[in-house]
């Protein structure tokens, strides 16, 4: 099984367009926090078709985001004689939801 969750907030808008084939995609990265650690990870993700159309508008920068999906490393071969292969940790969105952020309570007595 191939399931992956963050939490994190966008990291900038996302890019948004559609392939030769005019399928939807959007391009976006989620700032991450290691559990128990200062350390933060930006995590790259791709969503495609419907999910991509549904929330590519709410992926602005700095929106708090649980994202569920996929793991899609790819592993290339640089030109050159000497070169070794490079993998690229990707990741396909598969489920997007915003996490309104925390309001904040009026401290006025209410009369009920």
């Amino acid at each position: 099984m191939n399931n992956c969750q963050f939490v994190g907030h966008v990291v900038e808008d996302a890019e948004v367009g559609k392939t030769k084939s005019d399928l939807s995609y959007c391009k976006f990265e989620v700032l991450v926090k290691k559990w128990g650690s200062d350390k933060e990870y930006h995590v790259p993700f791709n969503a495609w078709g419907e999910t991509a159309e549904v929330y590519a508008d709410s992926l602005k920068k700095g929106t708090k985001v649980h994202v569920c999906g996929s793991y899609d490393p790819s592993t290339y071969k640089p030109p050159g004689f000497n070169s070794k292969p490079t993998t690229n940790h990707k990741f396909t969105a598969k489920d997007i939801r915003v996490i309104p952020e925390k309001s904040v309570e009026p401290d006025i007595d209410l009369p009920f």
